[in-house]
């Protein structure tokens, strides 16, 4: 993944990361949502990040990529709702933080227990979504609930915040 400022990204990385984390859900959508519909069940799950609640330095396009994917997901919940008023299929909108998985080359956060999440924690928590139904959550929890919190509070507040958790990438390059 590319973890640098948006003015050293090159058009091929945009596209890239577009069409996997974007495009890729519309194209599954298109082609599982038909069968749904017929069927009036079914769940689309789809994986955004912690980084489609909170911006980040040297992840603009990455970010932009991931509140796509919430965006989509909010709309595609609306437009099953209106489509059938009875609408049995559920959606799930998946915000892990950062994976221990290589992915996040230079991860940065000031307390350990911000951490990077263990591969096997974030699919325990993503199987669980799915069997319960949870329309949107967040790996580790308080994630989804800090972004409607700072919702609140003015920008100058949460920047704070922000500063003192010094959470992020570094850049790659």
């Amino acid at each position: 993944m590319p973890c640098h400022p948006l003015l050293q990204h090159n058009e091929k990385e945009i596209r890239l990361m577009y069409d996997v984390n974007v495009l890729a859900h519309i194209w599954m959508m298109q082609s599982f949502l038909p069968d749904m519909i017929a069927q009036n069940r079914g769940h689309i799950l789809a994986l955004s990040s912690c980084a489609g609640l909170f911006g980040s330095n040297n992840l603009v396009a990455y970010c932009g990529t991931k509140y796509a994917v919430r965006g989509l997901m909010k709309a595609l919940a609306e437009e099953l709702r209106r489509l059938n008023s009875e609408n049995q299929i559920k959606t799930t909108i998946i915000y892990p933080y950062m994976n221990d998985t290589g992915l996040c080359k230079k991860p940065r956060f000031r307390f350990s227990s911000m951490g990077l999440i263990k591969p096997k924690e974030t699919a325990a928590s993503i199987i669980k979504a799915q069997r319960t139904g949870i329309e949107e959550i967040s790996i580790p929890r308080y994630y989804c609930i800090m972004e409607k919190f700072s919702n609140f509070f003015p920008s100058k507040i949460t920047q704070l915040i922000r500063d003192f958790l010094d959470v992020g990438v570094d850049s790659d390059l």
